[in-house]
């Protein structure tokens, strides 16, 4: 009989697919697939871990595109199962839905205090559109969900007002990332992610893991070179090569 794994860590992509992302379809697609593939690399490395995956999608609609699949079982994006084409951008809908559902449906788990949970959402624009949750339903669900001490809450956006957007939801300008819009920054976004991710996974192995780190790792995990970061703020991925 397999040993029943003592740690689970949920990860919760929750990725724009509005229009405006349609000129980086192909490195949004192998973005969240090195993510996966991070993802499942971790749950191979650490033998105690279990590995869970979701994916919500937002444009004009909330789409769970995954949920709860086992890191062995993801299937990677294709240009078929990730299409922006959204006319409009509903996020609030989308990380009010994604994460009150997530809780929802694990608070059992969550009572062990080895669960933890890493949502970042990703997006070119802003809200624009939501009908169920606004800013302020958000701030209150992540903050509720952050001072556990189980879940980090990420946000990576290209919008000059990025870091007040996400401070107006609660997020920790820590895990606030802004990238340049364009193929290559969404890349360089994308393998800031997985290297977040990884950090995460790591910490909980070694027991570094607190309600400290959750803060900060986004901030953490920044590569910098002389182009890519301001020095006045290590989390603004100043990406200047031609895309």
């Amino acid at each position: 009989m397999a040993k029943e794994k003592s740690v689970k860590i949920y990860h919760l992509i929750i990725l724009d697919n509005s229009a405006s992302m349609a000129s980086v379809t192909m490195q949004t697609i192998e973005g969240v697939n090195t993510q996966w593939k991070t993802i499942k690399a971790d749950a191979d490395e650490f033998k105690d871990q279990e590995h869970i995956f979701c994916l919500v999608t937002f444009g004009d609609k909330i789409k769970y595109d995954v949920w709860k699949q086992a890191a062995n079982t993801i299937e990677e994006l294709t240009n078929k199962t990730y299409i922006a084409n959204g006319w409009s951008t509903a996020m609030c809908d989308a990380i009010g839905g994604g994460i009150n559902g997530l809780r929802n449906e694990i608070v059992e788990e969550l009572k062990n205090e080895d669960t933890k949970v890493f949502v970042n959402i990703f997006t070119d624009g802003y809200e624009n559109s939501s009908k169920e949750f606004d800013a302020k339903d958000c701030k209150e669900l992540i903050e509720e969900v952050q001072q556990t001490g189980q879940w980090v809450v990420a946000m990576v956006g290209c919008e000059e007002n990025v870091f007040e957007e996400a401070a107006k939801m609660g997020i920790h300008q820590g895990n606030t990332v802004k990238y340049a819009r364009g193929a290559v920054g969404t890349q360089v976004a994308m393998q800031h992610l997985s290297r977040a991710r990884h950090k995460m996974s790591d910490d909980v192995s070694k027991g570094l893991y607190s309600s400290d780190t959750t803060t900060s790792y986004m901030a953490d995990t920044v590569v910098p070179t002389a182009t890519n970061v301001d020095p006045l703020n290590p989390n603004n991925m100043l990406i200047t090569a031609n895309d």
